[in-house]
């Protein structure tokens, strides 16, 4: 009787690691399909590895990324939304075996991210992004000294969420939620480009709140505490034509509440250090162009426009000036109204973007 239950013990042990070594061959079998970029293949074989071995957490996680990386290559957008779907899924699944992995948390995060960016419906988009910022929260839990989670979670609030606010009031209140989570980045980026990044989202945070704010005084402390994030950012990062770009235009909407004209002289200054990153690029050149226009300095504003329509092959900014009430002292002026409104080209969407790479 001992010997018969010794031997069924054996056996069942030698069974389960059976199954350990067949789940891992099948595995690494995925493994090397998912590097040569056989996505359908690769994610068979992970998902016979999690059947032949239930608690497999890699598994299940790779087949998660495999079905990303194979939506990131799909074009069509409903199989693209499928694909997506299914790493969810994954993601969850990995996440119930082990529910401590901060990896797992911020790939479930993007995907869902992702989804929520694809056209869907306006109820599950914002259903993705809310579950895009719980797993963020949940991954901060995880490792709370970590900068990255905070960062990808005031991100989401300052740029998805806050599509979905219904007065201005709760969008301020939004972004200020957001601002408190690139703090929490801020206080934790150990690298210098991480600290300029936190430091930046911060303040752009922080401007946003302020323009949706009623209140003057407020505006102006949302703003003071704006510029000196740009400012952290700077010398965190003095290569960022980005943090110069987002500090000048904070100074322009400083001096809209305060019109004092040494606001436009410190955003020219900041508009012109971008430049000296970037000498040609044309968002870069119409901002300091309103920014003389606002100054009325208005030889200099009618070259920078010219400066920026010379290096905007798509025409976007002329368009844009054609009504820009920052222009208004300029209307009167013949070489602007010849470099305006002559040959209007054909329209073509979307602005240049500011580059800082």
């Amino acid at each position: 009787m001992i010997l018969t239950v010794l031997l069924a013990g054996l056996s069942a042990a030698q069974a389960e690691t059976n199954a350990l070594v067949e789940a891992a061959a099948v595995y690494n079998r995925g493994l090397n399909l998912l590097a040569s970029r056989d996505w359908p293949q690769a994610i068979e074989s992970f998902t016979n590895a999690a059947a032949i071995r239930p608690d497999f957490f890699e598994a299940r996680r790779q087949t998660a990324l495999a079905y990303v990386q194979w939506a990131n290559e799909t074009a069509e957008p409903g199989r693209r939304l499928a694909r997506l779907q299914s790493a969810a899924e994954f993601f969850s699944q990995a996440a119930a075996l082990r529910p401590d992995d901060k990896p797992t948390r911020m790939e479930w995060s993007a995907t869902l991210e992702q989804i929520g960016d694809l056209p869907v419906e306006p109820a599950t988009r914002l259903a993705c992004y809310q579950g895009a910022l719980e797993q963020c929260k949940r991954a901060a839990a995880i490792a709370p000294e970590d900068w990255d989670a905070y960062n990808r979670g005031g991100t989401i609030l300052a740029t998805r969420l806050s599509l979905f606010t219904t007065n201005d009031a709760v969008r301020s209140q939004l972004y200020r939620e957001a601002a408190e989570q690139f703090r929490k980045a801020a206080a934790r980026a150990k690298f210098s480009s991480d600290l300029a990044t936190a430091h930046l989202n911060w303040g752009a945070a922080l401007v946003e709140a302020a323009r949706y704010e009623s209140d003057r005084e407020t505006k102006l402390r949302l703003l003071d505490q704006a510029l000196d994030n740009f400012s952290r950012a700077a010398r965190a990062q003095p290569q960022g034509a980005a943090v110069f770009a987002a500090w000048g235009s904070a100074l322009v909407d400083q001096w809209r509440l305060t019109r004092q004209r040494n606001d436009l002289r410190e955003a020219i200054d900041k508009f012109q250090s971008a430049l000296a990153i970037h000498p040609r690029d044309p968002a870069m050149l119409y901002r300091l162009a309103t920014a003389y226009a606002l100054l009325d300095s208005r030889l200099t504003a009618v070259q920078q426009l010219r400066d920026c329509f010379d290096n905007d092959p798509n025409h976007y900014y002329r368009r844009q000036a054609v009504h820009d009430p920052d222009l208004d002292n300029l209307r009167a002026d013949p070489v602007f109204q010849s470099l305006v409104l002559g040959d209007q080209p054909a329209r073509r969407d979307g602005p240049p973007r500011l580059r800082d790479r």
